[in-house]
């Protein structure tokens, strides 16, 4: 998705806000970097292309603790990523 910004690092904040994610986790291409023009006119917004980086352990984790959460359960996942890049689930906790 593209954004707009006076500069490219506040677009590149607008998107994080929009899209509710960390800095780690999307990726950025500027493709219009601005400009302020002459007492502005001709001012030019910066454009930046933020695509959010795809990792499914960290779906699979937010997803099973959004589901405890939804169930009124306090839940805590450990994770590792087993061969063959099959998920194991470490550790879940339940708390009442």
């Amino acid at each position: 998705m593209n954004f707009e910004g006076k500069t490219p690092e506040l677009a590149i904040e607008a998107a994080l806000k929009k899209l509710n994610v960390k800095r780690e986790d999307v990726e950025t291409e500027t493709i219009e970097a601005g400009s302020k023009g002459i007492l502005g006119i001709g001012a030019k917004p910066a454009i930046v292309r933020v695509t959010v980086k795809y990792d499914p352990e960290k779906m699979a984790v937010e997803f099973i603790k959004e589901m405890g959460i939804a169930m009124g359960l306090a839940v805590d996942v450990k994770t590792t990523l087993g061969n063959s890049s099959i998920l194991c689930f470490q550790e879940m906790i339940w708390a009442f």
